[in-house]
């Protein structure tokens, strides 16, 4: 019993990391389009 439930854990566990990983690749394009917007403003906010 011990054993299935370590195993559901470690797949719960590497289906996370996974999970997580592909959503912080779709988060990197516009994290670098924010990064791009904010340095505009902060340009407008100078002037």
């Amino acid at each position: 019993m011990q054993t299935i439930i370590a195993i559901l854990c470690g797949v719960l566990l590497v289906g996370f990391i996974v999970f997580a990983f592909r959503q912080g690749m779709k988060v990197t394009p516009s994290r670098s389009e924010n990064g791009t917007n904010n340095d505009i403003k902060q340009l407008t906010r100078d002037n």
